[in-house]
């Protein structure tokens, strides 16, 4: 019996020496599979009830050992700045709108736009150098038709363009598209056909059927990219008024109705709750105050990627609690939105434009570049005559005080949160630089 108890307490030993080994930090020597206990060790209920010394001073030594474990550090969103290195997902939008049928290069005689084979040349480098955890490809409206109204002898060549706008989308691999004022031009017929011929689907949440009020394209969809639900919904603006939506070519198919876009995106906004959204994005054919009046109500909207204008905005702006970044006309850029989310926010967390200043900072830039350039010739009149002098001295304390302005406004702005989500956007212009691709 004692050669037993010994054979039984020097196991223990063994044992917990290796444990002591793995809790102090020191790697493991031994195969995993040499650490397994024993069938001896079964009767270490019995060896404890004897309260021998050396399974107590075994027991003791191991649980300080287990106690002294120093504990993780905290993560502070607070301390992040503009130079903390990001640690999240990366998930890129690659979008357009108002392509109106465009499918080649303007033919402008200085640096032509444009081009769908350029489009996918662009899109395959993005794709090389952002890098992102998971990617979707957008149209913001308004792909197919070149106006709100289609002649009879046109018709036939913008229905065959766009078939093949949906087959070249399909073949991107596009996520969603939505319904712009100016498709409506094509006829409800026209388009239902197109929506059944695309791998993606079309969206709409306030284009409904005149008489019944039913929903005439998909008003929302959650799309899953690198672990994220995205919940998209799209809507179009009230006020246009043009022929599209009043008058459309509606012998084929019956007439549209436009609701209140406010209305239509808090009704998706709730379906993409139950569906598990996390991330919601607004496709946006709508004016700026429509857009703030639609965030204003839809708190949960963090991203609106726009396109209800052909206006170029090379930055984002905040609007509310989203961010709101639009694309060009006739595919002469492409739009590429990254939203960074933050491992410690989530999809749904705080938005941030971090760009937000950026007019600020650029007029104080340039009032010194002009304060420079009046200096640098009042150098040059050394010599000359008073009135001049004086004239550009005048100049250069007016230039001070404007960049003064600037600096006190820069001040003022409201500061950047650098723990939120934010975006970095850029609108490629698609010129002769861009090679076509290749198929």
């Amino acid at each position: 019996m004692k050669l037993v108890a010994l054979r039984t307490l020097a196991t223990l030993g063994l044992a917990a020496a290796f444990g002591l080994a793995c809790d102090s930090g020191e790697p493991a020597t031994t195969p995993a599979a040499t650490t397994a206990a024993p069938a001896s060790v079964a009767v270490q209920p019995q060896v404890t009830a004897t309260n021998t010394a050396g399974a107590e001073a075994v027991a003791t030594k191991a649980t300080k050992t287990t106690n002294t474990v120093a504990p993780k550090p905290t993560f502070d969103p607070k301390s992040i700045t503009a130079e903390t290195p990001f640690v999240g997902k990366r998930i890129g939008f690659a979008y357009t709108s108002n392509i109106m049928g465009k499918l080649e290069p303007c033919g402008c005689k200085s640096n032509p736009l444009g081009g769908l084979a350029r489009k996918k040349t662009a899109l395959d480098e993005q794709r090389k150098k952002q890098k992102w955890d998971g990617e979707l490809i957008v149209d913001c409206g308004d792909a197919f038709s070149p106006g709100t109204f289609i002649r009879d002898h046109e018709r036939e060549v913008v229905n065959v363009t766009a078939d093949f706008l949906v087959d070249s989308f399909n073949a991107e691999g596009m996520a969603v598209l939505a319904v712009g004022d100016r498709d409506l031009a094509l006829g409800r017929k026209k388009l239902t056909e197109l929506a059944a011929r695309a791998k993606f689907p079309f969206l709409s949440a306030n284009i409904v059927d005149h008489t019944s009020g039913k929903h005439i394209f998909a008003p929302h969809v959650v799309v899953e990219t690198a672990g994220v639900k995205v919940g998209f919904t799209s809507v179009i603006s009230i006020k246009n008024g043009n022929n599209a939506i009043t008058n459309p070519s509606n012998r084929d198919g019956g007439s549209f109705k436009v609701t209140k876009p406010v209305d239509a995106v808090k009704a998706a906004v709730a379906d993409l709750k139950a569906a598990g959204a996390e991330l919601f994005v607004l496709l946006a054919h709508l004016e700026e105050d429509e857009t703030q009046e639609v965030l204003a109500e839809n708190p949960e909207i963090r991203l609106v990627l726009a396109g209800q204008n052909n206006h170029i905005y090379n930055q984002p702006k905040k609007l509310g609690p989203g961010i709101w970044a639009q694309a060009t006309e006739k595919l002469n850029h492409l739009a590429v939105a990254t939203y960074h989310v933050w491992k410690h926010q989530g999809p749904g967390g705080k938005a941030e434009n971090r760009d937000k200043n950026f007019g600020l900072e650029d007029k104080v830039v340039v009032a010194q570049k002009h304060i420079d350039d009046l200096q640098a010739r009042l150098k040059l009149l050394s010599g000359g005559s008073k009135a001049s002098i004086d004239s550009l001295n005048l100049q250069i304390g007016a230039a001070r005080g404007k960049k003064r302005m600037a600096e006190l406004d820069l001040e003022d702005a409201t500061p950047i949160d650098y723990s939120a989500n934010f975006i970095d956007f850029a609108l490629l212009p698609l010129g002769d630089d861009v090679k076509d691709a290749s198929d």
